[in-house]
């Protein structure tokens, strides 16, 4: 430090004194009010900057410093990229849910798993954007080519080594191999085969909830369709509805025997819309006004328009249910417009964050996976549950046990 950066109280004293005997000019100013030679606090020194403190450090006390933020740095980019993608991991079981993955360094113990029907890869577009149930590797190579994401199978026939492709997780194949990415630890408390759902219809229904409903609480859901998937909705996400908050759950469709196994399961209201106008009735129940979210559940054109009417003026009509190719779906866009009603497509949810949520969901017993399947079949069975599905023969869900 330089001798004139000190400012002694006694230089401070004559400067005073010099300008009280001779006035201020412009050439001797009167010291300004916070000047040093105002201050009483003794001599005033510069404060050193951060780079010439950093440097007088001791070489040990940086190398440590920069250790620790290069580990923070680390640490924070592992979650933000989540999981690595492992290659593969072999389950046994149906299209959702697997045991004693072992071959993946990830996965090294042996345990039951459950796993989502949407396989994100957790390093594409829509994975930044926080829509990995968009992951464009997944429609691409596993959905257009039946491949994991580096454009190859993992299966192979015993007899002639001819790949084998899949669709999905492998449907009905007694091994398959998906992402890690997708999959979710099983806890003992929860029943195996009837957890096999929590991949595929909870899965899908936690989601329309959950992100495209933004469902919050109090609110009022009509499930349109409730056969196929909305069936399941309402033998179990139905719960996860109330355990969002639900006030109201109005279960509709033509068949009498699902109505009342709706309200077995904890709607609060059906409606036969093969008997009463679908629309009109769901207004009676609310007060005339709607219900706050509608699902759409069966993918067609009349179920599309009913949900679509259904909800409240800014309320929201989300649709799960799959169609026919070029199946297409009318909308009074004047309506849509002035009342600010939403339309919303909803095909899953986001595996790495929403299946251990589901998981947890079935584990504090928000919903009754038992009561969710109505039948049990074994592999030699399926093409049967596959007709009785398709003539509407099922009631809830159907599950294909694959032992070994």
């Amino acid at each position: 430090m330089r001798e004139d950066d000190h400012i002694s109280r006694e230089q401070c004293d004559r400067s005073a004194h010099y300008r009280s005997v001779h006035g201020s000019s412009s050439r001797n100013p009167a010291p300004h009010p916070l000047s040093p030679c105002r201050r009483e606090r003794g001599p005033l020194r510069r404060r050193p900057s951060f780079k010439r403190r950093w440097q007088q450090r001791s070489w040990w006390v940086r190398l440590l410093l920069s250790l620790l933020l290069a580990l923070a740095c680390v640490l924070l980019l592992a979650v933000l990229l989540g999981s690595p993608d492992p290659d593969t991991s072999p389950s046994t079981s149906t299209a959702s849910s697997g045991s004693e993955v072992t071959s993946s360094p990830l996965l090294s113990q042996i345990l039951d798993y459950v796993g989502a029907f949407i396989m994100p890869c957790g390093n594409c577009f829509y994975r930044v954007k926080g829509q990995e149930d968009l992951c464009e590797s997944f429609f691409m190579y596993n959905r257009a080519k039946g491949t994991l994401y580096d454009g190859e199978t993992r299966l192979f026939l015993r007899g002639n080594g001819k790949p084998v492709y899949m669709y999905s997780m492998g449907g009905l194949a007694e091994y398959c191999v998906v992402p890690a990415n997708a999959l979710a630890v099983l806890p003992d408390s929860l029943p195996y085969t009837e957890s096999e759902i929590l991949g595929c219809v909870v899965f899908t229904s936690y989601g329309a909830l959950r992100h495209a409903a933004e469902m919050r609480p109090s609110d009022s859901v009509a499930v349109i369709g409730v056969g196929g998937v909305g069936s399941s909705f309402i033998c179990n996400c139905l719960q996860i509805a109330k355990a969002f908050g639900a006030s109201q759950v109005i279960a509709v469709d033509v068949l009498d025997e699902k109505l009342q196994n709706a309200t077995t399961l904890g709607a609060t209201h059906t409606v036969n819309a093969a008997n009463d106008d679908a629309v009109e009735r769901i207004k009676e129940i609310t007060d005339g006004r709607g219900v706050d979210v509608a699902i759409e559940a069966l993918g067609k054109a009349l179920t599309f328009s009913q949900c679509a009417k259904s909800v409240r003026d800014g309320g929201k009509a989300v649709m799960i249910g799959l169609a026919a190719t070029n199946v297409m779906g009318e909308v009074d866009i004047t309506h849509l417009v002035r009342r600010q009603v939403k339309i919303i497509g909803s095909y899953g949810a986001r595996a790495r964050q929403d299946l251990h949520q589901i998981v947890k969901l079935a584990e504090s017993g928000a919903f009754n996976l038992q009561n969710t399947i109505s039948r049990k079949c074994k592999f030699e069975e399926a093409n049967g549950a596959y007709e009785d599905l398709n003539h509407g023969k099922i009631v809830g869900r159907a599950v294909v046990e694959i032992m070994e």
